[in-house]
């Protein structure tokens, strides 16, 4: 069975699985203005200082960030239309908690306020799995950016993918996901670029081309080996 880690149980210095699903069918991610909302937030909560109410409205994008003020790194992530999905490292206790308190409550407010509507946009609390070995973090991070091809391939999940070609360029061009940044593309969503620590990739892929191997070789033994730290 999946491990819930609790706020407390959070260490700094390790990795984890963090996500969540919206209620009601809800589908922001779909939404340029939502998209960029959690992006931005996701950005700029990742500060061990307060944060203002009215952060966006200043144009914080042209503030540089303080990297020793982080609370977490992120080293992937994706964000598919009800869902998200992020691999991340907490740096400060209660990092995350603060990150996710911040982005999620943050879009939910903003999404009601757009569209006149009450309640809640996430089925509760996030999710936070720990990513205790390196092979549950390679597989993890070839889910994440995998994903993407649940909109239009799902038959990837238990590798029988047909038609690579156009899975590849459909997750090259995915933009909101952190693949196109490790693949180096040039349309890398700007502010996933400016999210994503790179460095921990290298501990296990050499090359852009060994990250798209990786999906594409992906099989129902693949799946087994992080079934635990996932939810469906």
């Amino acid at each position: 069975m999946m491990s819930l880690m609790k706020t407390d149980e959070l260490v700094p210095g390790e990795i984890f699985h963090v996500f969540n699903r919206t209620v009601e069918g809800q589908s922001p991610f779909t939404i340029p203005d939502f998209a960029e909302y959690f992006l931005d937030s996701l950005l700029f909560a990742n500060t061990k200082s307060s944060l203002e109410r009215n952060w966006r409205r200043k144009k914080l994008k042209e503030t540089p960030l303080d990297v020793n003020d982080k609370l977490v790194d992120y080293l992937a992530l994706i964000l598919i239309p009800n869902h998200f999905h992020l691999l991340v490292r907490q740096i400060t206790e209660g990092g995350i908690q603060k990150v996710m308190h911040r982005s999620c409550d943050g879009l939910a407010r903003y999404f009601n306020t757009k569209k006149n509507r009450q309640g809640h946009l996430f089925m509760g609390r996030y999710k936070a799995v720990h990513v205790s070995t390196d092979q549950q973090a390679m597989h993890l991070f070839t889910y994440i950016h995998g994903n993407a091809l649940d909109l239009v391939f799902p038959e990837w999940r238990d590798g029988s993918l047909k038609n690579w070609r156009q899975s590849e360029n459909f997750l090259k061009n995915y933009k909101l996901s952190s693949l196109p940044v490790f693949l180096g593309g040039s349309d890398a969503h700007t502010t996933i670029k400016q999210l994503i620590n790179q460095e921990f990739a290298l501990n296990y892929y050499g090359t852009p081309k060994e990250y798209l191997e990786a999906i594409h070789k992906w099989s129902s033994d693949d799946y087994a080996a992080v079934e635990d730290l996932i939810i469906e």
